[in-house]
């Protein structure tokens, strides 16, 4: 019995080294045959070089490869690649407290970043224009209070919201958007008046800007944020999109939803 046990698993074990050996045989011929054909091939031009853009930046993040851009010590923020993909704009937190936000401007070529924008109000939001000129923010009015008292003055409260979550006490000020240019680093306003504009977004030619805005009588009493466009002109008035009764878009940024977009026909 031991002897016909053996004689079967001595025959198994043939069977089964034969098996391998012809798989073996089989791979080496597949990958000779590969080899073969990529010397017959032609051989492909090298790939011509293109600064950082996007689609590296989300490449090196997919590989756990990083590239740090800044090395100021401060916090930054808010970066937005240029249409080119030659130049970074983004947000750098002051090292002073009592100051504001900037924009500042990066050549991911070589060299260190520039300040573009020197505002006195905090910039909550900014887009670059698809022809790379010039960007648009929203801000709040600076507030000119003048020197610190020596004493806390009373707080004097005009509005309905008065308090806002992060924020200490609200004052009379508002959000509104401004243009500047890449080159010159000058800015102009592109509204004013008594209401808010915020997240704005560039159509694809670059003439007109869309926005959220809050224009109801008592800006306080509801939060019915609408979309605006209005043109890159000076003095150009917005033009209501939506007249919904509830909250367009993302106001606070809570939601996660995206901010108002032009389609890139700019037909819609």
């Amino acid at each position: 019995m031991n002897t016909g046990r053996n004689g079967v698993g001595a025959a198994g074990r043939l069977l089964a080294a034969t098996v391998l050996i012809g798989r073996l045989f089989m791979l080496s011929a597949l990958a000779l045959g590969a080899l073969a054909v990529g010397a017959l091939a032609p051989a492909r031009a090298a790939a011509p070089t293109r600064p950082l853009n996007l689609d590296h930046y989300y490449r090196l993040q997919s590989v756990s490869e990083q590239l740090q851009l800044t090395h100021s010590g401060l916090s930054e923020h808010s970066p937005h690649f240029s249409p080119d993909g030659g130049t970074l704009a983004f947000l750098r937190d002051p090292a002073d407290s009592k100051a504001t936000a900037q924009i500042w401007l990066m050549n991911l070529q070589g060299g260190e970043a520039r300040q573009l924008s020197h505002f006195e109000g905090q910039i909550s939001a900014f887009a670059m224009a698809p022809d790379g000129k010039r960007l648009v923010f929203s801000a709040q009015e600076p507030l000119h209070a003048g020197p610190e008292p020596e004493q806390p003055l009373p707080v004097v409260v005009e509005r309905r919201q008065f308090r806002e979550d992060g924020h200490s006490f609200l004052g009379v000020e508002r959000t509104h958007l401004t243009l500047l240019e890449l080159a010159s680093g000058q800015s102009s306003a592109l509204t004013s008046g008594a209401f808010n504009e915020i997240q704005p977004a560039w159509s694809a030619d670059s003439s007109q800007i869309v926005f959220l805005s809050k224009r109801d009588a008592d800006l306080d009493a509801t939060n019915n944020w609408d979309v605006y466009v209005t043109s890159v002109q000076p003095g150009s008035a917005a033009r209501q999109i939506t007249k919904n009764p509830g909250t367009e878009g993302d106001p606070t940024g809570d939601w996660g939803a995206h901010t108002p977009q032009f389609s890139p026909m700019a037909g819609s």
